[in-house]
């Protein structure tokens, strides 16, 4: 579907619940990403991602869902 026929509530109903920086970085979220590696470096679980919307797209374009720091 064209992004033009999608409602724009929606979009920016998913933009506010997945990344609501989105519009105030170019692609990476120096303040998610720091949050992130703190949390995992406390943390047993070690399993908080800090990826934006955009990282997530190219991810599943391009790589595997698999977790690390590289």
């Amino acid at each position: 579907m064209p992004l033009e026929k999608i409602s724009r509530h929606l979009t920016d109903a998913v933009i506010a619940v997945e990344d609501h920086r989105f519009y105030l970085h170019p692609g990476i979220d120096p303040i998610g990403l720091t949050r992130a590696v703190f949390y995992n470096i406390r943390s047993d679980d070690g399993r908080q991602g800090g990826s934006t919307i955009t990282q997530q797209l190219a991810r599943t374009l391009f790589l595997s869902n698999v977790r690390s720091y590289g």
